[in-house]
């Protein structure tokens, strides 16, 4: 007889923590490499999309929204006093997770930007700091 084993709670958040210090370790290797050598690696930069980072954040939130799903099951089953709440909230994780791998808010954000007319101080100040990447990338 086989025992089927169960994720637990305390694993699972336990190997989240230790991926997320990894991709911030790496990240700040990054940075090192970047400031003593000049070769910007893109493969592990926090602030960089569709890299390694981004991929975990994907997987993150999609699987987030299958165990909100779950729970939305579950409580259907149950009592059903609550599901249409975990199942909206499913669907917002699910769509946050595509919204991460597709990168829809950044295709969304100029036009929204400009049909609303937002010029304030602090549109301004996050122009202020443009980022340039001009470095040798690995």
């Amino acid at each position: 007889m086989s025992k089927v084993r169960l994720l637990s709670v305390k694993y699972a958040t336990g190997l989240q923590v230790i991926l997320i210090i990894l991709l911030i370790i790496a990240h700040l290797i990054g940075l090192y490499i970047l400031h003593t050598k000049g070769v910007y690696i893109s493969k592990f930069d926090l602030d960089y999309e569709h890299n390694i980072p981004t991929y975990y954040q994907v997987l993150a939130l999609c699987f987030s929204s299958y165990l909100i799903s779950i729970i939305a099951l579950s409580t259907k089953q149950t009592d059903g006093k609550f599901f249409v709440h975990w199942l909206v909230l499913a669907i917002i994780f699910c769509f946050l997770g595509f919204d991460e791998l597709l990168l829809i808010h950044d295709r969304l954000s100029e036009p929204l930007r400009n049909s609303f007319d937002l010029r304030g101080s602090l549109y301004a100040t996050a122009k202020r700091f443009p980022i340039k990447r001009q470095y040798n990338t690995i």
